[in-house]
């Protein structure tokens, strides 16, 4: 375990601090500057920093202000953080080559993507937030994993952004009523949610979610062992062909209830 915690961003003395303070709880900044041999300063440093990341808690004792390490649980929470920063990070990256590629005018823009996972639709749904056409066409079915929690409070902050930025959305949904219960809330607490919805011809159906904006084309498949591969295209030929195919569906598609 020797200096693992620096992995995630802690330096060398948080590190020695926090690992300390945890095998010695309610003790104040002296003694573990002097179990770790390590200077007032520098301990004191560390123990601030690591009260502002959140890892240790302080309270009164009766030599004065003794600190306690939160559950080392919580480094678990710390490495999904990190894990789907860097998945963002890695979109950024895609689109900083993409712009690059774009400058050769001699050359056909094109990249696919495939990754496992909701947590990775997450992060495409999150950019799709840089739409510059302010329009995002998606299909919906529904699935039980979006009945969870953490995704239905996600799909309630994605939403909020979504309006704040202005960007309208065509929903077409399989299986209406289901995909209501599960955001109600999403669904209900905005008047102005800049978004229609309407009813996927039964022609069509299948398990697949889609979604399309600006020139990416996004989708989600899904097995009957719940196993989620997320493709992302982004290319401006396919993009604009899936478009016209969805638009073309649109219009004769039934339009959803007023609850909706």
């Amino acid at each position: 375990m020797n200096n693992v915690l620096t992995l995630f961003g802690f330096t060398k003395n948080e590190h020695n601090v926090y690992v300390a303070i945890y095998k010695n709880p309610l003790s104040i900044g002296s003694d573990i500057a002097k179990k770790l041999r390590m200077d007032k300063s520098s301990t004191y440093k560390a123990i601030e920093s690591l009260m502002t990341k959140g890892f240790l808690i302080s309270s009164e004792g009766t030599r004065g202000i003794v600190y306690e390490a939160i559950n080392p649980e919580t480094l678990k929470e710390l490495y999904s953080t990190k894990k789907l920063q860097l998945e963002h990070d890695k979109g950024i990256l895609d689109e900083f080559v993409k712009k690059l590629s774009d400058q050769d005018e001699g050359s056909r823009s094109f990249s696919i993507l495939v990754e496992h996972g909701v947590d990775a639709f997450k992060i495409r749904m999150n950019e799709s937030l840089s739409c510059k056409e302010k329009l995002i066409r998606e299909r919906w079915d529904y699935h039980p994993a979006f009945a969870d929690e953490d995704y239905v409070r996600f799909a309630d902050e994605y939403a909020h952004k979504r309006v704040e930025l202005g960007i309208y959305m065509r929903t077409s949904n399989a299986h209406n009523d289901k995909v209501y219960e599960a955001f109600r809330r999403v669904l209900r607490d905005k008047k102005n949610k800049l978004k229609e919805v309407r009813i996927t011809p039964k022609e069509i159906e299948d398990t697949n979610i889609m979604r399309i904006w600006d020139e990416t084309v996004n989708i989600l498949s899904f097995d009957g062992k719940e196993d989620f591969i997320v493709v992302t295209i982004k290319d401006h030929y396919l993009a604009e062909m899936m478009k016209n195919y969805y638009d073309f569906v649109w219009i004769r598609s039934e339009k959803s209830n007023p609850g909706v």
